[in-house]
C-alpha cells in the first residue's frame, strides 16, 4: 500500500496524513477483531484450554476478516480518489495561475499598444487638422487653380491684376532698390516686410508689411502663365530673370501654404588666375588638347568661379568650341577667340551622355554626381577634349575618394587607370583658406594607380608655397587683396556700399507702378575705393613671356 501511495503525486504532508489515517483505520479494525476473538474465548470458558475452534467460528472469523479487507480496500480507493482529485485540482490551479499570469502580461502589452495607438491617432488628427487649416487658408488667400489652363482663368495676368491688394509695386521695382544700393539678395514673404542683404545684414524695405495676398500677387506676376501653373503643381519653381540689366536667380516656393520668393543677385565672376596664384603647370595644362582638371571645395559657387577663371585664358588664346553643362545658367560668358555654348541640365540636355555626340574642344561639367558622369568625363578627357569638372570634397584627396565611391568595386581598377592617364591636376579652392593643388606628375601617377591616398596627401601643395604672381616689367607692383574677400567693382550706375557701421534706413511707403521714386536709402557717404589702372605691357615683357612659355612647352 505504501508503494502504491508513492505513485500518487502529492506533497509529503499529504502522504503522511494518508498513512496515519489508514494506520488508525486498520488498528480500529484489528481491535474490533481482537474483541471478537476475546469474546469467543470468554464464551467458551468452561471448555478445556486445548479445545479447538469450531468451523462455524472460523467461518465467521474469516467472513469478518473478509469484510474488514473489503472495507479497508474501499477506504483506500476512496482515499486514492480523493488524493487524485486534490492533485488534479492543484494542477488545475497551477494551470490557471499560469494562464492568469499570461493574461496579465498580454493585457499589459495590449495597454501599451493601445497607448501608442492612441498617441499616433492624436498625431494623425493634429496633422489632418493642420492640413485642413492650411488648405482653408490657401483657398482664402490663393484662388483655386484646379481645372484652370495656364493661359487663362485664375492664373492669368488679368485675374491677378484684378485681385485686391494693399501694394501696387512689382518684383522688378524691389529689384531696382537692390540694384540702386548695390545690395545682393531679395526676400519676399507673406506677413512681413520685403528684405534685402546689404553688407551681410538683412535690411527691411519700406514700412508696411505684405499680406498673404500681396505676396501671392507680386510673386505670381513675376512669372509667366505656364510658370505659374508649374509653381502651383510642383510647389517650387526656379528660373533666371533679368531686371534693369542685372540678373537674378528667382526661387518661388510655398511657405505654410502661402507664396514666397527669394531672388539671389548674380554678379559677374571676378576671379582670375593671378588672384588664385596657381602653379605654372596648371597654366600650361590649359593649353593642352585633352585631359581632366578636377575642381573641389566647400562651395559650389567657388567651384563655378574657379572654372570660369580657368576658361578665361583659353577664351583669350585659343579658337575652340567651349561647352558648359550647368544646373542653371547664372552668367553669360563673353566670347573672344573661342565659341561658347552654355547648356542647362534638363531643358537643354537630359544628361551628360549626350555630350559625347557634340565632341567639344573644352568642356566644363559643373558636377560629377553619378558613375555615368564620371565615365563621360574620362571618355572625353582621354579622347580629344579638355574637361574641367567639379566634384564633391573639401580636400584634393577627399575629391578622389568621393569619385571612387561612385563606381563599384568591379570597375575600380579601370577607373584608377583612367584617372592616372587623363588627370592633369586637382584644384581645391576654399576661401578664405589657402587653395590646394595636386599635380599629376610622373612621381604621383603610380600612387594614383594604387589609390595610395596617404602618399597623395604628401604631394598636395598649399597656395602659400606656390611662386608669387609675375608682375609686369616697368609697372608698379599692385597689392593683391586677400583671397577671402575679393572686392567687386560696382557698376557705374550703382554707388558704393556704406561701411558696416553706417546707420541706414530704406523706406518704401507706397510704390505707384512702375516707378519707385518713393523708395529711398540714406547712407552715410563713404570714400570711394582706390583702383590701380592697368598699364599696357611693354613689348620686351611680352617677348620675355613668350620665350618663357615656349620653354615650358
Amino acid at each position: 500500500m505504501s508503494d502504491r501511495l508513492e505513485e500518487v503525486v502529492a506533497s509529503p504532508k499529504m502522504l503522511s496524513a494518508i498513512r496515519n489515517e489508514v494506520r488508525s483505520s486498520i488498528e480500529r479494525q484489528l481491535n474490533d477483531l481482537w474483541m471478537v476473538v476475546q469474546s469467543l474465548k470468554d464464551g467458551s470458558g468452561a471448555a478445556p484450554a486445548a479445545a479447538a475452534v469450531t468451523p462455524e467460528q472460523l467461518a465467521e472469523l474469516k467472513h469478518t476478516l473478509d469484510e474488514l479487507t473489503v472495507d479497508v480496500g474501499r477506504r483506500l480507493r476512496g482515499v486514492r480518489k480523493w488524493v487524485q482529485e486534490q492533485t488534479a485540482a492543484v494542477a488545475q490551479d497551477k494551470t490557471l495561475l499560469e494562464r492568469l499570469e499570461r493574461l496579465e502580461r498580454d493585457s499589459g502589452q495590449l495597454g501599451a499598444a493601445a497607448a501608442l495607438f492612441e498617441s499616433r491617432m492624436a498625431e494623425q488628427e493634429s496633422r489632418l487638422v493642420r492640413r485642413v487649416e492650411d488648405a482653408e487658408t490657401r483657398r482664402s488667400v490663393m484662388p483655386s487653380s484646379a481645372g484652370v489652363s495656364p493661359a487663362g482663368g485664375e492664373l492669368s495676368t488679368e485675374s491677378l491684376l484684378a485681385l485686391p491688394g494693399s501694394v501696387e509695386f512689382s518684383l522688378s521695382d524691389l529689384a531696382k532698390v537692390v540694384i540702386k544700393y548695390n545690395a545682393s539678395d531679395l526676400v519676399v514673404r507673406p506677413h512681413s516686410l520685403p528684405y534685402t542683404y546689404l553688407e551681410g545684414d538683412l535690411i527691411p524695405i519700406g514700412q508696411k508689411g505684405l499680406s498673404a495676398l500681396d505676396s501671392y500677387r507680386v510673386v505670381m506676376l513675376s512669372l509667366e502663365p505656364a510658370e505659374r501653373q508649374q509653381l502651383v503643381d510642383e510647389r517650387c519653381f526656379t528660373k533666371t530673370v533679368e531686371y534693369h540689366q542685372a540678373r537674378f536667380q528667382l526661387n518661388a516656393y510655398f511657405e505654410r501654404g502661402q507664396v514666397a520668393a527669394y531672388a539671389r543677385r548674380l554678379t559677374e565672376p571676378t576671379l582670375s588666375l593671378d588672384d588664385l596664384n596657381v602653379p605654372r603647370t596648371v597654366e600650361v595644362s590649359l593649353l593642352e588638347e585633352r585631359g581632366l582638371i578636377l575642381l573641389c571645395g566647400d562651395s559650389g559657387n567657388a567651384q563655378r568661379e574657379l572654372a570660369y577663371a580657368l576658361l578665361q585664358p583659353i577664351n583669350q588664346s585659343r579658337r575652340a568650341r567651349i561647352f558648359t553643362l550647368e544646373d542653371a545658367i547664372c552668367y553669360e560668358l563673353k566670347e573672344q577667340q573661342s565659341l561658347f555654348s552654355q547648356l542647362q541640365l534638363g531643358p537643354d540636355l537630359p544628361n551628360a551622355r549626350a555630350l559625347t555626340r557634340l565632341r567639344p574642344d573644352v568642356l566644363y561639367l559643373q558636377r560629377i554626381s553619378s558613375p555615368e558622369d564620371l565615365a563621360v568625363a574620362l571618355q572625353l578627357a582621354g579622347d580629344s577634349t579638355l574637361v574641367i569638372a567639379g566634384c564633391a570634397g573639401g580636400h584634393a584627396v577627399s575629391c578622389l575618394q568621393n569619385l571612387l565611391e561612385l563606381v563599384g568595386s568591379e570597375v575600380r581598377s579601370a577607373t584608377l587607370q583612367g584617372l592616372a592617364s587623363t588627370l592633369r591636376s586637382i584644384l581645391c579652392f576654399r576661401p578664405p583658406g589657402a587653395p590646394e593643388f595636386l599635380i599629376n606628375s610622373a612621381r604621383v601617377r603610380p600612387w594614383l594607380e594604387r589609390a595610395d591616398f596617404a602618399a597623395l596627401a604628401t604631394a598636395v601643395e598649399a597656395g602659400s608655397t606656390v611662386r608669387p604672381a609675375r608682375a609686369d616689367k616697368g609697372a608698379a607692383p599692385v597689392e593683391k587683396p586677400p583671397t577671402d574677400k575679393v572686392p567687386v567693382a560696382p557698376s557705374e550706375a550703382a554707388p558704393m556700399m556704406p561701411p558696416p557701421d553706417t546707420e541706414m534706413e530704406i523706406e518704401m511707403d507706397s510704390l505707384p507702378p512702375p516707378s519707385v521714386e518713393s523708395l529711398s536709402l540714406k547712407p552715410v557717404a563713404s570714400p570711394s575705393r582706390p583702383t590701380t589702372p592697368a598699364g599696357d605691357k611693354p613689348a620686351a615683357a611680352a617677348k620675355d613671356d613668350e620665350e618663357t612659355l615656349l620653354g615650358w612647352l
